[in-house]
């Protein structure tokens, strides 16, 4: 390597000059190639000095470098461990249980949330911030600093027009879906004694002005006031809310009247009603699909139907009849299931007794009935559950050879549901089963092959 110097021409490079390997020496030997005047050494010594210099001055500042930056990371480090205490300091004040939000707007701006919050903050069971809040930005200060805006916003007393003595229902049949549950509102339709709503209802999921409404439509049946009220609505066994507002709004004795069914039957009768409905709305039926699709949980699901919906105890747990055990608890979670304890008697009952031709059996089993509803007559045969008489080339038939790995599943589920209905639910105190007994000989058949076979 070649230095040239802009200095009177004197320095012509270094490349002559020996370094010592021992640094000890303090005289080098100049290469047997130099020919360098003694001025020139001299020069080119001081060149060298000067660039021995410079390399220790960078290896100086280097260390230097490194030691700032360590002191830095350790300067770091502490910040962040009092950061750190500070923290778990300001959360061990905050109970999360009660702590946050059930309602957050969250924008696009220029979307209509300022209407929004107009209306929400006249509803009576919300407590809504009168002005936009930018508080959540300020972590579990601005949390803090939330909760004492609530807490200047006084409790409304969304009851004061309920007298609770009076307000509620007598009857609540909840479902499942495809248990009958029409064919019984037939009935209590017809009967002296009931005052049923002509069609499905679901105004126990809106809450105190939901059971006012429910009122107004009371009052529109003639001489209800004498007679016990009731509804159907055979999403409610799914969704629980409807019986968790019946209990925390009223203090009637209302009466919970629950229908089951053949897994393997439920899941082909859920199916073809909504194929029918599909060709009642003229729309396409080129997206239906197989049994086999809708295998497993709400994200297989095709119009609310898939093959855990006829896990019955699922949704029965949410009942709060029956003790569940922790693993179980967690799997409603997963679902979006939760238990609600109410004080409610349920009248569980199979489809298949509906309509039974088994005069003994049915007339024990509209005995059971009477009684639970406490009814003063007794109740006249029932009408068979609904047929559908229509056929739609998409409508299945679990039947089918097709099919017979999806009937095998369907009957190692339907056999632990029974076993858990039998075991666990029929043994609540709460729970009155119609017809006991062939009730039971029903169930065994939930495991059980239904497809005759050559």
């Amino acid at each position: 390597m070649q230095f040239e110097s802009n200095v009177d021409g004197d320095i012509e490079g270094l490349e002559d000059v020996h370094l010592c390997k021992d640094p000890k020496e303090y005289t080098c030997e100049p290469s047997k190639k130099s020919s360098l005047t003694t001025p020139n050494v001299v020069r080119n010594r001081i060149a060298l000095l000067i660039a021995i210099i410079l390399v220790v001055a960078f290896r100086s500042s280097a260390n230097n470098n490194d030691a700032i930056s360590l002191a830095s990371s350790r300067a770091s480090s502490i910040k962040n461990k009092q950061i750190n205490e500070e923290i778990k300091e300001i959360n061990e004040e905050v109970d999360k249980d009660d702590f946050g939000l059930d309602v957050f707007v969250i924008g696009f701006a220029k979307t209509g949330t300022s209407s929004l919050l107009k209306f929400m903050k006249e509803d009576d069971e919300l407590a809504m911030l009168p002005h936009e809040n930018s508080d959540l930005f300020n972590g579990v200060k601005g949390l803090q600093k939330l909760e004492k805006e609530f807490d200047k916003i006084p409790v409304k007393e969304i009851n004061e027009e309920v007298d609770k003595d009076d307000f509620g229902l007598d009857v609540f049949v909840i479902g499942f879906a495809k248990t009958g549950t029409s064919s019984l509102l037939k009935f209590m339709k017809e009967d002296d004694e009931l005052a049923m709503l002509p069609h499905e209802n679901s105004d126990l999921f809106n809450g105190v002005k939901g059971l006012q409404k429910l009122e107004k439509e009371f009052d529109k049946i003639p001489d209800s006031t004498n007679m016990k009220k009731g509804i159907k609505c055979p999403s409610a066994v799914r969704n629980i809310g409807a019986i968790r507002n019946l209990a925390k709004y009223t203090t009637k004795d209302t009466k919970l009247i629950l229908g089951v069914r053949h897994p393997i039957k439920f899941f082909e009768s859920f199916y073809n009603y909504r194929v029918k409905h599909l060709h009642a709305e003229h729309k396409s039926t080129s997206h239906i699909p197989r049994a086999e699709d809708l295998i497993g949980d709400q994200s297989h699901s095709w119009n609310k139907l898939y093959t855990e919906v006829a896990r019955f105890e699922m949704f029965m747990k949410q009942l709060a009849k029956v003790d569940v055990s922790a693993e179980e608890l967690k799997e409603m979670k997963k679902l979006g299931l939760k238990m609600v304890p109410n004080p409610y008697k349920i009248f569980l009952y199979n489809v298949d007794q509906l309509g039974d031709k088994n005069e003994e059996r049915s007339s024990q089993f509209r005995s059971d009935l009477q009684e639970f509803l406490g009814l003063k007559e007794s109740i006249p045969p029932l009408p068979e559950h609904n047929v559908n008489h229509e056929s739609f080339p998409e409508y299945l038939d679990v039947c089918d050879d097709e099919h017979k790995e999806f009937r095998e599943l369907m009957m190692s589920q339907g056999n632990e549901t029974a076993r858990w209905i039998r075991d666990e639910f029929m043994k609540s105190l709460d729970v009155v089963v119609g017809g006991k007994d062939f009730f039971l000989e029903l169930l065994e058949t939930w495991g059980s092959e239904i497809c005759q076979t050559e």
